[in-house]
């Protein structure tokens, strides 16, 4: 990463900021189990490979009355990765696909090009009422490419070149890693999909000091998505070969509402906030069968789903500010909840499982010594529960919210202690808990 920033005049900087990272793995970073809880193996190496090039121009001024920042970001995000499909092979098995052995090699990988601009000015004023007030805007083309290569009898593979599939590179991946050499690999399954993803949102925020200790604060955020997905689909029986193109439109609006009172100046602060979180839907194309599936055709795309945040809070310092605690109780709303899926094939898609409405706790403290010691703690409760839920998922919800816990929590300390010079010993333990 480099970081560069220049000097325009007295009220005027240029920031530039150039970023790359490349990752780089020969094997998964998981190991699944079989039946009898002994770690099954993997006859490909699931390697993957995640590259990423960030350039970004931010540039401040102050113009008297309001500050401006005006940020330019472009985002350069390939991956590919590897994954053994050996259980798929059967599916094929009307081709007599699979008789050298149950291989199967499912590759995904995407390039991903994205430009980011957001401009807002703020209020410099030091009276009762400040604002700020922005423009963003975005645009991404996203290709994914994916296929899946398995070993075939020679008596099916004129049968799958008739079906219009490519012959697949004997033993080779999509990420460059020998899978299985001198393999007989034909494609059997390949999907070539594009996303051109705009984005346009205007915002703005205005608060209001209207009492001493006192401050309301309201904002919104207007925006409008449009999303064009094209995708083309080859497979052999018994997958289907088919095109996808479809477009998407979603706008709406998103709104804030805040009320804080600090006492006695910098003393502790209650406040209470309601705030909107909206993300858009999409289109699924991953499938063997169908787009969305010969019994849920519905499955093809998914809805917007949005979150309501009613929350109530506290911050406080104690004892010369040594001990610090913070506060907060929270109920969600959450509809049309968005949830990454996956078919019996094993490939991924979105659906819309239900409503949640979720109850939480959050709390944390922190406390500091003279002689260099801090600790730390911190712990979350939440309470999901779903109102209305997707019948073909009522299964998975019914006991709670999927990926939540409903308690976590941590402990950290850490010690500073000076050295001779410039050198400072520090020592830190910590310790996390995630529930179930």
């Amino acid at each position: 990463r480099v970081a560069l920033r220049a000097g325009l005049g007295d009220r005027w900087t240029l920031d530039i900021l150039a970023a790359g990272q490349r990752l780089k793995s020969r094997d998964t970073q998981y190991t699944a189990f079989d039946q009898n809880g002994r770690p099954s193996t993997n006859q490909v190496r699931e390697a993957s490979d995640n590259d990423f090039a960030q350039l970004a121009a931010t540039l401040h001024g102050e113009l008297g009355w309001a500050d401006l920042t005006a940020s330019t970001s472009y985002v350069n995000h390939a991956y590919a990765s590897l994954y053994d499909a050996g259980a798929l092979v059967r599916a094929f098995s009307e081709l007599g696909v699979g008789e050298g052995g149950a291989l199967g090699i499912y590759s995904e990988s995407a390039r991903i090009h994205r430009l980011v601009q957001d401009v807002v000015v703020t209020s410099t004023d030091a009276s009762a009422v400040s604002w700020l007030a922005g423009l963003y805007g975005s645009a991404s083309v996203e290709r994914t490419p994916s296929s899946l290569d398995i070993v075939a009898s020679a008596a099916a593979a004129p049968l799958l070149a008739a079906s219009g599939i490519a012959r697949a590179p004997a033993a080779t991946s999509a990420v460059g890693t020998a899978a299985a050499p001198g393999a007989p690999l034909v494609r059997v399954y390949n999907e070539n999909r594009r996303d051109a993803l705009q984005e346009l949102a205007i915002y703005g925020e205005g608060t209001w000091r209207f009492a001493p200790g006192w401050t309301v604060s309201a904002g919104a955020r207007v925006f409008d998505t449009e999303l064009q997905v094209r995708a083309a689909i080859v497979g052999a029986p018994p997958a289907r070969s088919r095109d996808v193109d479809e477009n998407r439109s979603f706008s709406g609006v998103a709104s804030k509402l805040s009320l804080q009172h600090q006492f006695d100046g910098e003393g502790p602060l209650v406040y209470g906030l309601f705030s909107e979180g909206f993300r858009p839907g999409g289109v699924n194309t991953t499938n063997f069968v169908g787009v969305g599936g010969l019994l849920h055709p519905q499955r093809a795309t998914f809805e917007p789903d949005r979150l309501e945040n009613f929350e109530v809070g506290a911050k406080a310092r104690f004892f010369d500010r040594r001990l610090t605690v913070r506060a907060a109780g929270f109920y969600d709303l959450w509809d049309n909840l968005q949830s990454d899926q996956y078919r019996p094939s094993g490939l991924a898609y979105t659906a819309n499982v239900g409503d949640a409405h979720i109850r939480g706790l959050e709390v944390e403290a922190a406390y500091a010594w003279d002689f260099g010691l801090t600790v730390q703690a911190n712990a979350l409760y939440s309470a999901p529960r779903f109102t209305h839920a997707n019948p073909d998922f009522a299964g998975q919800l019914a006991s709670g919210l999927p990926g939540a816990p409903k308690l976590s929590g941590g402990f950290l300390a850490r010690y500073d202690h000076p050295l001779s010079g410039d050198l400072t010993l520090r020592l830190v333990g910590l310790a996390n808990y995630v529930g179930p």
